[in-house]
C-alpha cells in the first residue's frame, strides 16, 4: 500500500460520518422520545461500537505511523486489537440476541444475521493470522471495511424498523 495514513484517515472519516448521520436520524425519529426497543438498542449499540472501533483504531494507527514504529508491528497490533475486541463483541452480541423476548427475537433476520456472523468469524481468524503469520496492512483494512459495512447494515435495519419493516 502506498500511503496507509491516507487509508486510515478515510476509515476514520467514514466512521465519523456514519455515526453522525445516525445520530441526526435518531434525534429526528421516534427514537428520540425514549421509545427504543431492546432490538433497536442492540442495533444502535452495534452501529456505534463498530464505527467507534474503526475510528479509534484509525486514529491510533495515524498517531503510531507518525512515531515511525515498525510497520509490521503496527499491523500486527491492529489485528490483535480487532481480534480481541471483535471476539468480545461477537460473544456479547449473541448473548444480547438470546436475551431478547421471543417477539423481538423474531425481528432478527436470520438470513442477515448468520452470513454476517460467518463473515465476522472469518475476519477474526484473518486478524489472528495477521498477528502471527501475515503481518501486513490489508487484513486490518479488510476488517475495517467489514466493520463499517456491518455498522451501515445496522443503520439500514434501524431505519427499516422505524418504518415498520422490522
Amino acid at each position: 500500500m502506498q500511503d496507509p495514513l491516507a487509508a486510515l484517515s478515510i476509515y476514520a472519516e467514514v466512521s465519523v460520518a456514519l455515526v453522525g448521520f445516525s445520530g441526526i436520524v435518531i434525534a429526528f425519529g421516534r427514537r428520540s422520545h425514549g421509545e427504543l426497543s431492546r432490538l433497536e438498542t442492540r442495533r444502535l449499540s452495534n452501529l456505534f461500537a463498530c464505527s467507534g472501533l474503526v475510528l479509534v483504531m484509525s486514529l491510533v494507527g495515524i498517531a503510531l505511523v507518525h512515531q515511525m514504529i515498525d510497520p509490521k508491528l503496527l499491523w500486527q497490533g491492529g489485528s490483535a486489537g480487532v481480534f480481541l475486541i471483535g471476539t468480545f463483541w461477537l460473544i456479547y452480541d449473541w448473548r444480547t440476541i438470546r436475551r431478547l423476548d421471543p417477539g423481538e427475537r423474531a425481528g432478527v433476520n436470520r438470513y442477515i444475521l448468520y452470513p454476517f456472523n460467518f463473515l465476522a468469524l472469518l475476519a477474526l481468524l484473518l486478524q489472528l493470522a495477521n498477528v502471527f503469520v501475515i503481518a501486513e496492512t490489508w487484513p486490518v483494512f479488510l476488517a475495517f471495511a467489514f466493520l463499517v459495512t456491518f455498522a451501515l447494515q445496522q443503520f439500514v435495519l434501524l431505519i427499516r424498523m422505524g418504518y415498520g419493516d422490522g
